[in-house]
């Protein structure tokens, strides 16, 4: 399974993470793509061939972890990645090679 790092893509103070959004907010940009949590209150948010991990307690979020589950669904054009960043504007970066991903 390949993961990928969700951060802004606002530019942060030095040495910190810029904001998200939050938890209240990320969910209200997430339900049109079919993305939420199984339960109230739930950090694992689960979608069409992702899931996304919001670390516990934090708030406002200041990073997110992507996990892809089906490569079909992900890549492309009309990719829910691709659908995902043009969306909320967020940072999709490699955890690896510290390379954002490119948005078609």
């Amino acid at each position: 399974m390949r993961s990928l790092v969700i951060l802004s893509s606002t530019p942060s103070d030095a040495g910190k993470l810029a904001v998200i959004a939050t938890r209240a907010e990320i969910l209200h940009l997430l339900a049109p793509l079919n993305t939420g949590p199984e339960a109230v209150g739930g950090t694992i948010l689960y979608g069409p061939g992702i899931t996304i991990e919001m670390p516990e307690g934090d708030e406002p979020v200041t990073q997110m972890l992507l996990s892809i589950v089906d490569d079909e669904i992900c890549w492309g054009r009309e990719g829910v990645l691709n659908r995902l960043a043009k969306r909320t504007g967020w940072k999709l970066q490699d955890p690896m090679s510290g390379r954002p991903m490119p948005i078609a």
